[in-house]
Order: structure tokens, then sequence, then C-alpha cells
């Protein structure tokens, strides 16, 4: 296979995503730029039938006969498929077939994606529920990285829908101040969120991420702070992808309203991750830290009070 030299890396981790998945590979393959970039998906075992959902669209839109790119391997984790867009040459597809679940054995994939990851400048996120709608996307926003080099981030305006309900689609537009002035202390303003589908970032930057950021309970959100404490980021005011709300009953948003073991842990190690940042970065931001941590206290004594009202209220009701 000949060596790419890629300008971004699309980094896609799925999980029982069948009924999303397409519309995600659609918004990767129009992207129209000037420069190749390769979307690594790693389907971790689904058992929705996404695998095949996957193999079907990479037989029907990539060019699977040219042996000058296409890569096949297997290992003892994964099947591996690489090749080209049929009619999109910039476009390439790396897919990661995993042989059984990593999340629930907390492997970390980063191994398998490391060669394509550090061949590219930039890398850019999105997950198998979520998708682009702007063509121009990657364009766009790996233009003003590429004129600005202080900057080493930048985000975008979303929809936000409900499941497959596109008609409660909702713009969202959270940043109404200076577009190329965005500090971290708008990462950490909680009615302020930024869709990991947004992200596009200088790969560098994050070559040496710390271990407090490599256990936080999520991705994104150490991803930013030490992203926003390390450069300048940008606010694109386009409207350029789709988050999906509660796609699954295992999706982040199910699992923390339907357990409130989950909901206890996620927060006490949110809390956890925030004042280890406090500390790495020498209490620079200690002020908004120490801000966010009551907030996420306050949410945890919340969920608490509403479920000791429902305990009462059940045995109330029973006693008649």
């Amino acid at each position: 296979m000949d060596k790419i030299d890629f300008m971004v890396s699309v980094w896609c981790p799925t999980y029982n995503h069948s009924n999303y998945i397409i519309n995600t590979f659609d918004g990767f393959c129009m992207q129209s730029t000037d420069f190749p970039f390769v979307c690594v998906i790693a389907d971790d075992a689904s058992t929705d039938g996404e695998q095949e959902v996957i193999k079907n669209y990479l037989n029907e839109h990539f060019d699977l006969e040219d042996r000058r790119v296409v890569r096949q391997e297997e290992t003892d984790d994964y099947v591996l498929t690489f090749a080209r867009h049929k009619t999109n040459l910039s476009c390439y597809f790396a897919v990661l077939f995993l042989k059984y679940n990593h999340y629930c054995i907390k492997k970390s994939k980063s191994p398998y994606i490391a060669e394509w990851n550090n061949n590219a400048k930039y890398i850019a996120l999105c997950e198998g529920d979520d998708y682009w709608t702007d063509s121009l996307k990657l364009q766009k926003t790996v233009s003003y990285l590429e004129s600005h080099p202080e900057y080493v981030m930048c985000f975008h305006a979303y929809n936000k829908i409900w499941g497959n309900d596109f008609s409660t689609s909702v713009e969202c537009h959270n940043f109404d101040y200076d577009n190329d002035n965005v500090d971290l202390s708008y990462f950490l303003n909680p009615t302020v969120f930024v869709a990991t589908l947004s992200l596009v970032y200088l790969r560098e930057i994050t070559e040496e991420f710390p271990v407090w950021a490599q256990i936080a309970p999520v991705g994104d959100v150490p991803l930013q702070l030490v992203l926003s404490s390390r450069g300048k980021i940008v606010y694109i005011d386009d409207v350029m992808g789709c988050y999906r709300m509660n796609s699954s009953a295992t999706s982040f948003t199910s699992r923390s309203q339907n357990s409130l073991c989950f909901f206890y842990k996620y927060m006490i190690r949110m809390i956890r991750m925030h004042k280890s940042f406090d500390k790495w970065s020498g209490y620079k931001y200690h002020d908004a830290i120490k801000s966010k941590v009551k907030l996420e206290y306050k949410k945890i004594i919340k969920r608490t009070f509403s479920e000791i009202k429902k305990i009462i209220k059940r045995a109330l009701h029973y006693k008649k």
C-alpha cells in the first residue's frame, strides 16, 4: 500500500448504531476538501448487526479492488479494512471490526488507530450516532486553523435531535461573544455544551496527554480542557452537524437517568477530574474550577433528594 499523508484523521467510535451509522458515513463521504483525510471507524463488537451494515456500505461505496490502496488485515483483536472512496478520492476509510467489546473490559483502542492519527496534522471527532451536514465542514475548520497557527482547536454550531425524531431538531448556537476569543472558562460554563462532532484540533497538542485526562469518565471534556489551556480556540457559527440525544438504552443520557449508581460514580469521577486539572494547570483557573465542582456537588444533592422523594411517595402509596 502506498503511504498517504493525511491532513485529517477522523475518529469514529461506534457501538450498536446500526440505525444511524449510514448517516454518519454519508456525512464523512460528502466532505469536499483539497486534502486527503481518513475516517478511522472502530465498531466495538456490536450486537445489533452494525458490522454487516458497515460491510455493505464499504462494498457499495469504496473501491475494494485497488491493490495500491486496499489493505486487509486480521489480528486476535480486530479485522481491518482500509480503502478509498470510489468517487471522493480525498476520502479514505480505515474500519476496525473489533472481535470483542473493548469498552466493557476497559481496553484501549489507541494502539490500533495510532498509525493514522500519528500520520495526520489534525484530528476530527464524530461518534457513530452523530453526523455532519455540511460538505465543507472539514475544509472550513482546517482552512481556519491552517491560516491561524496560534489556534489549536475549533468547534461549530450544530443541530440537536432526539433519537430519530428530526421534527424536534433544535439549532444550538451557544456562543454569542467574540468567536475567535474563546477561553477555558466557557468550557466550564454549565449552560454551554460543546458537541464532540464539532471538534477539530491540532494533533500534536495532545501527544502527551496527562494521566488524569486518560482516566476521566469521558473523553471530550478533558480534551477540551487540555486544548483550551494550551492555545487559542475559535468558534465557527455555522450549523455543520447533528448531535443525537438518547439514541439508545446504552447512551450516556439513558444510563444516567436509569441508574443512580452510574450517575453517582460518573459525578464523583468528574469532580476528581476537575480537581486534578486544577492542580495540573497550576491553579491558574482555580476560581472557575471551584465553581464547576460546586455545581457538580449540587447535582448530586439534587438527584439524591429527588430519589428520596420517589421512595417516600412509593411508601405512602403502598400504605394506602
